[in-house]
């Protein structure tokens, strides 16, 4: 009755660049890359109910780079940093029938503090810093039923509720003093205040054939910027998400598969005096924004 697995993912990150004057400012590039182990154990209590715990171990690396020449401001910035940071998962199954399942899943929220080294310049002239700042990979809790017909063919529907209230701002914070220059620039906490959000998920998993089984997928996330604390580093709109892949069973133990997503993310507009951002302050907006993502996978059962 128990089982026990491990899994190697990445739970979220991302890279926003910018090449123009005002933009490179603020976020001349501004990347979070997520890897987390998680082993899990799980208990089978009888013929309906399961359940599951997990440790997540989270190896975290992060860039911020910034650059106010090109736009008349002698400031330049660049830090690398990276953590490890550590978390909990827990999981419930209930399965009332043979072909319908019932699961609810939480993961807990981590705090990635990237530690490392800031280089701050104003007027050509550099000094480093030993530099960490914190972001949130926020706690989730998924609410998921499955239905499946004939053995062959599953539907399956997710809601989701990130906990992005958590984060409150962005706050780089330096081992002495920085320059009183560049202060405005890259010591002033940026308020964020982002708001809990929903996401909703549909998939079809089909098995063709005894070995390879075809997935399909849409969704719907909401952003959880607030248009008054939006910037250049992580804006965002609400988005909608189409995925498709396959399984293939190479034999008893072996699986191995591939899958492609598509995020078409919302144009984005903002009216002037709403934003607090000093350029989005005077109005503007965000447009063909989205995502590709391609994925390819291996499992192998013992």
């Amino acid at each position: 009755n128990m089982r026990w697995g491990v899994s190697l993912v990445v739970p979220g990150g991302l890279t926003k660049r910018w090449k123009t004057p005002y933009q490179k400012l603020f976020a001349e590039e501004f990347t979070l890359k997520n890897i987390e182990l998680n082993p899990v154990i799980a208990y089978k209590v009888n013929d309906k109910f399961s359940i599951g715990a997990g440790a997540r171990v989270v190896y975290s690396e992060g860039v911020v780079k910034s650059d106010g020449n090109d736009a008349g401001f002698p400031v330049k910035r660049h830090m690398e940093g990276n953590t490890v940071e550590f978390g909990y998962n827990l999981a419930l199954l209930y399965k009332p029938t043979t072909d319908i399942n019932f699961a609810l899943t939480y993961r807990s929220n981590i705090d990635l503090t990237e530690d490392g080294q800031a280089n701050l310049y104003f007027g050509g002239v550099g000094q480093q810093y030993n530099a960490d700042v914190t972001v949130p990979l926020p706690a989730t809790f998924d609410v998921a039923i499955s239905k499946t017909w004939q053995e062959k063919v599953t539907l399956e529907f997710k809601y989701q509720r990130i906990f992005w209230s958590t984060y409150k701002a962005l706050d780089f914070n330096y081992d002495r003093p920085i320059q009183e220059d560049l202060v405005d620039a890259f010591d002033k906490p940026l308020i964020r205040d982002w708001q809990d959000t929903n996401s909703f998920r549909l998939g079809a998993t089909i098995k063709m054939d005894n070995k390879l089984t075809a997935m399909f997928g849409i969704g719907i996330d909401e952003s959880p910027v607030p248009l008054t604390t939006i910037g250049f580093e992580l804006a965002d709109s609400d988005s909608r998400v189409f995925s498709m892949g396959f399984r293939y069973q190479q034999n008893e133990n072996l699986s191995w598969g591939a899958s492609f997503l598509v995020s078409d993310k919302d144009s984005l507009s903002l009216t002037p005096g709403v934003a607090e951002n000093q350029i989005l302050a005077k109005g503007g907006g965000f447009s063909e924004g989205g995502a590709f993502l391609t994925t390819v996978g291996i499992a192998y059962e013992f």
